[in-house]
């Protein structure tokens, strides 16, 4: 028997609306969800009560419309708490963010994209923020660029040429064949920058992080306002940012 016959339809739905929730998207109604997976809303709605039953989602009074629950807070706890990579790079990225007084990211790949591990925010009074768990995509800003780095370049096709590419801001380039050549360019220097491709006015500089044997890709990123990280800066914050890189690399070989 092949896998696809044992995989349970209703399991499947429900584990496709759960996909469906963002940080740009973080509450939705019966007929968005109905409308966007495609599935009957009779049976979103029986998906949706069950879901919030056990604590996945909560449904907001007010507007009726549902968001992700704390019950999912339990297990990011636990997958997190696996992540050794965390407790390995938390301390340089502390370091990091201390000498550069900008944001520090570590990102790992998942889902088609970039998820948010570990976070050090600027104690700058202006300062560019994130939330662990947020998503970036893959195919624009240095957060998400970083990881697709790490990637061979016939997996760095495959991902740019997976679907149509979001054009989130004006500075988001699109073109697939232009994304890879810009990263076969960064993989030369070791590091990516973005300028307001993903947030505007905002520069980000990102590096990868790959340990060997390893089938998950993970990157490292400094992100500050565009009028702070000027050229001097930008130098500055390249070096540290490759310095963090070997400290973590060969404490995680090390251990």
């Amino acid at each position: 028997m092949t896998k696809s016959q044992y995989i349970n339809q209703s399991v499947q739905r429900a584990i496709r609306i759960m996909h469906l929730f963002s940080p740009k998207e973080n509450e939705l109604s019966l007929t968005e969800i109905s409308r966007k997976t495609g599935i009957h809303k009779s049976i979103v709605f029986r998906i949706l009560a069950t879901l919030e039953s056990e604590g996945w989602l909560i449904k907001n009074p007010e507007t009726s419309k549902y968001m992700l629950g704390v019950r999912l807070l339990s297990l990011s706890g636990v997958v997190l708490e696996e992540l050794s990579i965390r407790k390995i790079a938390l301390p340089v990225m502390e370091e990091l963010s201390e000498k550069t007084g900008e944001t520090v990211v570590l990102t790992m790949s998942s889902n088609g994209g970039a998820i948010c591990i570990e976070k050090i925010d600027s104690d700058s009074s202006v300062r560019i923020t994130t939330q662990v768990g947020r998503h970036y995509p893959l195919h624009a800003g240095a957060t998400g660029l970083a990881v697709l780095m790490g990637m061979p370049d016939d997996q760095i096709r495959e991902v740019l040429n997976r679907e149509p590419l979001e054009k989130i801001t004006n500075k988001t380039i699109t073109d697939p064949e232009l994304i890879f050549e810009m990263v076969k360019e960064a993989k030369k220097d070791g590091y990516i920058i973005s300028v307001g491709t993903v947030d505007p006015g905002v520069v980000a500089i990102g590096i990868p992080l790959n340990f060997p044997q390893q089938h998950v890709y993970f990157g490292i990123s400094v992100t500050g306002p565009k009028y702070r990280l000027n050229e001097k800066k930008l130098q500055f914050v390249i070096e540290e940012l490759k310095n963090a890189k070997q400290k973590i690399l060969q404490t995680g070989i090390n251990d």
